[in-house]
């Protein structure tokens, strides 16, 4: 009787484990992100193996100067004729800056663009902006340099690169005040005009160089589109500077702000309260100043039939058969985690070597690489009689992490678009179905990381529930779209 009870504690323990796969993989197909791989009926009672039988290779952590990677897949086996997804995730981790006796902290040339459109009157956004500004000023160092682009239907540039001394503190502060709210959006020509004064001082100025972009509105003078814009900040990347974007209030266009910072390898800020705008200009400034490794890059130099499909929503930029992501920077002492999702051809059976995955980054002018994932790492695509095979090949930490942090930033910013165009009973249903799959894989595995990630979705129902009896539909997409963006990069 003790080993009938065993071996059925074990069945439906087996049982369970595949339950909480089946759910996470199911939501991941409707989000058009883990579609489903069908490898999911294996009927109850059946000798089936759950993920966590076996574990790929452990990653091991690559080192180059002060910088260290390691690369984790979250298996090495697909099913033939599933959609074939693998998840990488990478970590990253800047050590002690000690290690280059602090020489990456550099003075630093700092631009703001700051939008003086009419709507910039509208609950003291100006004046908010003209405070953070003028505290700015206050905290740079002598061998730091300012300027100042200000931008309406036209564009000006009341502050050239200077440097900020006690004896122009006040003429500076002057100019600064003056600038009042007038006119439409030429969001393109500030931009340009910004770029412009960081592009002019060409690699040997030897300062940390970072562009700040402030918005309230939506661009309608000049180029307004979300790609072109795109474009032209990628020309922040060549010319070793940082593009970053403060939205404010509920009238920009988020997509188009946070593209921008995508592109210029910045960061993207909503402040719907103008207040905070202080706070944002000081730690943009500050981080500048302590990047320990600028310009990351991951490049994928995979084998025939893989692709990337997702990096943390990151660009994919392609260069011949080549796919490259750039991340941005790492700063002093700071960890960071990515997930990339790789699709993998299942069509035929085969067993192939995945390629080459490379990281890159410079340091005091001088490039640093680690392989991360070598010609040596196989592939199997397996028939379907294989399918316990492929499903004991998944490590189960990984490949929920990667699921959970991809999936649900996606879906937060998918739930804001639709909030956003109106599309409200759909949010809403969206939002249920995905708690509910989240609620039985916690049932398999009752980890406090999926608890947190149920209260947080409670949270989220309540919020969304609230936003759209109120009306309060801007805030609410807007809130979505930022966190679904944090979420993806950790």
């Amino acid at each position: 009787m003790k080993f009938k009870h065993l071996m059925y504690s074990r069945k439906l323990t087996q049982w369970l484990g595949l339950v909480m796969l089946t759910c996470l993989i199911a939501y991941g197909a409707q989000a058009k992100i883990w579609p489903d791989p069908k490898i999911t009926n294996c009927p109850v009672g059946a000798n089936c193996i759950t993920p966590t039988t076996v574990t790929p290779p452990v990653a091991t952590w690559q080192k180059s100067g002060p910088v260290q990677a390691k690369a984790q897949l979250s298996q090495y086996k697909v099913l033939q004729g599933s959609d074939g997804m693998i998840y990488l995730k990478v970590d990253l981790e800047a050590l002690d800056n000690d290690l280059i006796n602090n020489t990456s902290r550099k003075p630093t040339d700092f631009v703001v663009v700051l939008d003086r459109s009419g709507s910039m009157s509208e609950k003291n956004k100006i004046e908010y902006a003209r405070k953070a500004v003028t505290a700015l000023l206050g905290q740079l160092k002598p061998e730091d340099r300012f300027a100042l682009v200000s931008f309406d239907t036209i564009v000006e540039n009341p502050i050239p690169l200077t440097k900020v001394s006690s004896a122009n503190l006040e003429t500076l502060t002057t100019l600064v005040n003056s600038i009042a709210p007038r006119d439409s959006t030429n969001l393109e020509g500030g931009l340009t005009r910004g770029m412009d004064i960081l592009k002019e001082l060409g690699k040997t100025s030897g300062n940390a160089r970072r562009m700040i972009l402030v918005s309230d509105g939506l661009a309608n003078v000049g180029l307004s589109d979300t790609p072109a814009l795109s474009r032209i900040a990628d020309g922040a990347v060549p010319g070793e500077f940082v593009i970053s974007t403060i939205g404010v209030g509920l009238d920009f266009n988020e997509n188009l702000l946070s593209a921008l910072a995508d592109h210029g390898t910045g960061s993207y800020y909503y402040l719907e309260n103008p207040s905070g705008i202080d706070k944002v200009l000081l730690a943009e400034f500050f981080n500048a100043s302590s990047i320990l490794a600028k310009n990351l890059k991951l490049t994928f130099d995979l084998a025939g039939g893989f692709d990337i499909v997702d990096a943390s929503g990151y660009p994919v930029t392609v260069d011949g058969r080549v796919k490259i992501v750039q991340p941005g920077h790492l700063y002093d002492q700071q960890k960071r985690t990515m997930y990339v999702s790789i699709k993998a051809p299942t069509n035929t059976i085969y067993a192939e070597a995945l390629g080459q995955i490379t990281l890159s980054y410079e340091i005091n002018n001088t490039t640093h690489q680690l392989k991360l994932i070598d010609s040596n790492v196989m592939i199997s695509c397996l028939p379907q009689e294989k399918r316990d095979e492929v499903l004991a090949s998944i490590d189960k930490e990984t490949f929920s992490k990667a699921w959970t942090q991809n999936n649900v930033g996606y879906f937060m910013k998918d739930s804001a678009k639709k909030i956003n165009n109106g599309e409200y009973n759909q949010a809403k249903a969206g939002l249920k179905e995905f708690k509910d799959r989240l609620v039985n894989a916690y049932s398999a595995a009752p980890t406090p990381a999926m608890k947190q990630q149920i209260d947080d979705l409670d949270k989220m129902e309540t919020q969304m529930e609230a936003g759209i009896a109120s009306g309060a539909t801007k805030s609410l997409s807007k809130d979505m779209q930022y966190k679904g963006i944090e979420k993806q990069r950790n």
